[in-house]
Formats: structure tokens, sequence, C-alpha cells
């Protein structure tokens, strides 16, 4: 099987650098067993609070939005509780601790994917505004 796959969901603009992000990053995942995923979102990303935007960061909270696993973590402790039925969400099925299993994620301060779309499964339009339009986003090369 691959070593690792990246999930990016047909509403996301990807930044300049995102393959690269997660290129140079995936081996955590086969170096750290408590990691789940390298993701590409902050949902904290606020352009007031960046700090060090070139930096990583650790999470307890599976952020979606663009991500990376690795093959073993998806073959053996994933899919086999994948479920069968609808849920409210993959993104929220996998932060529940049954598929979480206490595993981490690492994210950039500053996110490298954004939602192109103005609502989704479970999100509208004016929530979508208040929540997600205040997160920052690296852009083009070299600009915000």
């Amino acid at each position: 099987g691959e070593r690792f796959a990246v999930i990016v969901e047909d509403d996301l603009e990807v930044g300049w650098d995102f393959w690269s992000l997660m290129a140079h990053h995936v081996w955590l995942l086969e170096a750290d067993p408590t990691l789940l995923c390298i993701s590409a979102w902050n949902d904290n990303a606020r352009t007031h609070l960046l700090q060090a935007p070139s930096s990583l960061l650790r999470t307890d909270f599976f952020p979606g939005l663009g991500w990376a696993l690795s093959g073993p973590a998806y073959r053996l402790s994933l899919a086999p509780l994948w479920p069968k039925a609808p849920v409210t969400g993959w993104d929220h099925w996998l932060r529940l601790p049954p598929a979480a299993r206490g595993r981490g994620c690492v994210v950039p301060e500053l996110p490298r994917t954004r939602h192109v779309e103005g609502r989704g499964a479970n999100v509208g339009e004016g929530e979508w505004r208040k929540e997600l339009e205040g997160v920052a986003f690296v852009g083009e090369r070299g600009g915000q």
C-alpha cells in the first residue's frame, strides 16, 4: 500500500506552498505514532494573532481542510472503523475518540488552504462569513 495520502476537498483553495508543506513534513507521521495527520489548516490563525507564520504547531483537534495521513494509519486504524452510514461529516467523525485515538495533528501557524465556497454541509453562508473569513491564508507566492 501507499505510505501516505493527501486529502484535499473539492471546495478548497490551496496556497502556493501547500504541496511543499506536505512533502516536507509527512515523515513526521512515520516518526511519531501519536500523530494522526499533517494539516494545512489552522482554525485559530487570525491575522492579528500570527507571530511566526512559517512555524508549525501541534494540536489535539483534527482540523481537516487539506491534510495528509500515513497509509498504515488509514489501513490499520481508520478503515476498519469508517462509518457505513452517513454521519454529520467525515471530519466530525475523525474528531471522535474511537477514530482519533488520542492522536494529534501538526498544523501551520499560517494556513495553506481555505474554503472557496460560502456554505457547506454543516455551515451556512452567515456562519461561514463570521467564522472563516477572518482566518489568515498564505495566498499567492510572496503574499497573504
